[in-house]
């Protein structure tokens, strides 16, 4: 009796073992193939949690040259298509840096983080800006991206000082615990990203010609060929879908429009950090403003960088909050502390129907807005010769 227990427990522990194993080496090979392909292929992991982008190196490593970098809140993300940018500046590569719930804070939070963490040549040569009232008021307080690089990163912390948020290094201790904890808990979007890019390399790479092609000379290594016409476009659509839902930075383009019913509710609902942006007093809090604007165009200029703010567009339904005189407060302590960067005012550029939300454009807001800002940096005097070429 005692041996048939003993071998049953035996038995049981080889299979614990062998399931480990075999996760930490599926886990192993994702890694690679992840850090692989995050630095070879245009990609966009963490779709519906965009801070983690700032701890995966392949997206930031040697890739500063030639990088136009879209920076700000989620508005940047959905209002700002850097395949656009990229069309509009062939010699340059975008990449879309915008940051649910972000922040002046958790801007220069990451800018520092990603010279600290993946040295100077990773940052951009051009950077995009895109400003509001709830970017510059920090609003609101607790925010994602910190508490994500006090969990997850390896190599740092951020500690409060009374000049603004700083990076502090972990112990060897913290740093092996949260790596750690970022690989058993915080891969799945990240391997399903890379699941995307390869899905879309085989899309490209099986895409049929245009002309008329005799299915017998079709490459065997191509499923997708022999299946009826019908069959063929039904799974390029699913994988289309796939790739669009876990490389595509935008979270909200192709949803339906909230209801302004919803809208409403969501600026006057008490725990909303609206009603506290549209309240908010530039002019009494000038000296904390001053501080960190100040902090981004020293930083900004002392690495060569070349800025560009953009006033974000906001629906009229929150812009009718705003006490003007607050607001044109708000944009002269913009426009005082980047008096030397290329300003765009663009608040009332779209209409109400162009927006998803309080402050997302639909994808036809989206172009527009992209539009006007490529046609603003071509067209300011300062532009950059070498971008136009």
């Amino acid at each position: 009796m005692f041996t048939r227990d003993f071998s049953k427990l035996g038995n049981t522990l080889c299979a614990i073992v062998v399931a480990v194993l075999a996760y930490v080496g599926v886990n192993a090979v994702f890694l690679g193939l992840s850090a692989r392909v995050e630095r070879q292929e245009n990609v966009y992991p963490y779709k519906f949690e965009d801070w983690y982008r700032y701890l995966l190196p392949g997206l930031f490593e040697h890739r500063g040259a030639r990088r136009i970098m879209l920076v700000g809140e989620s508005a940047v993300r959905e209002n700002l298509l850097y395949e656009e940018f990229n069309k509009a500046f062939p010699t340059m590569h975008t990449f879309q840096g915008g940051l649910s719930l972000g922040t002046i804070d958790d801007l220069l939070i990451s800018l520092e983080y990603i010279t600290k963490v993946y040295g100077r040549d990773a940052l951009p040569e051009v950077m995009v800006l895109g400003v509001s009232p709830r970017f510059v008021a920090n609003l609101p307080e607790t925010r994602p991206f910190i508490d994500v690089l006090d969990g997850y990163s390896p190599y740092f912390t951020v500690e409060e000082t009374p000049a603004g948020p700083r990076l502090q290094p972990k112990t060897q201790w913290q740093g092996w615990s949260s790596w750690a904890r970022f690989v058993l808990f915080k891969q799945q979007q990240r391997y399903l990203g890379v699941v995307a890019a390869l899905a879309r390399s085989y899309l490209v790479a099986t895409e049929e010609p245009t002309q008329e092609v005799n299915p017998g000379s079709m490459p065997l290594a191509s499923p997708l060929q022999v299946l009826p016409v019908s069959l063929r476009r039904i799974a390029q659509n699913t994988l289309q879908n796939f790739i669009n839902r876990w490389l595509s930075p935008y979270r909200y383009h192709g949803n339906p429009p909230m209801k302004l019913e919803g809208i409403r509710h969501w600026l006057h609902m008490p725990k909303s950090w609206w009603p506290r942006v549209h309240r908010w007093d530039p002019d009494a809090n000038q000296q904390t403003v001053d501080g960190r604007l100040t902090r981004l165009r020293e930083l900004v200029a002392n690495k060569g960088i070349a800025l560009y703010v953009i006033n974000l567009p906001e629906n009229l339904e929150s812009r009718q909050l705003y006490n003007e005189k607050n607001y044109q407060a708000y944009l002269r302590l913009v426009r005082k502390n980047f008096d030397n960067a290329p300003f765009i005012d663009l608040q009332d550029l779209l209409r109400p129907e162009e927006f998803f939300d309080i402050v997302h454009a639909t994808v036809p807001g989206a172009q527009r807005v992209t539009a006007a800002v490529i046609r603003f940096i071509k067209d300011h005097p300062r532009f950059n010769s070498e971008l136009a070429s």
